[in-house]
């Protein structure tokens, strides 16, 4: 078994207490704030699974860009209005910051997966 899994699987067993054993028995005030936790938790064990397909597609996206050698020229560039006219740079961008975003939201927001 991987030192990610145990980490995974360790954060996984401290929100599952949190929520089935702790949180019940905390004033209604203090539910809000567990299940921010509990939130956090989730979030923290998504970020460490596997997301090589999106950090894939997100590598794949950033090689049509190539003119711009790091994401701080790229942004430099939207900023002034270099992509603002339809270019092949400007449909690549928008790729690129499609795979971004969907590399986020596994994260973040995991039901909006699929939804685009």
């Amino acid at each position: 078994m991987s030192e990610r899994l145990d980490v995974v699987e360790l954060l996984a067993l401290a929100r599952e207490t949190l929520q089935k054993d702790l949180a019940p028995a905390l004033p209604p005030n203090a539910r809000y704030t567990a299940a921010l936790v509990a939130n956090a938790l989730a979030i923290a064990t998504r970020e460490l699974l596997d997301h090589s397909a999106d950090d894939l597609s997100v590598a794949d996206a950033r090689e049509e860009l190539p003119e711009f050698g790091d994401d701080l020229e790229l942004i430099t560039a939207i900023r002034a209005g270099a992509l603002d006219e339809i270019s092949p740079w400007r449909t690549a961008a928008l790729r690129y910051a499609a795979a971004l975003v969907r590399r986020r939201l596994a994260v973040t927001n995991p039901p909006t997966r699929g939804t685009e």
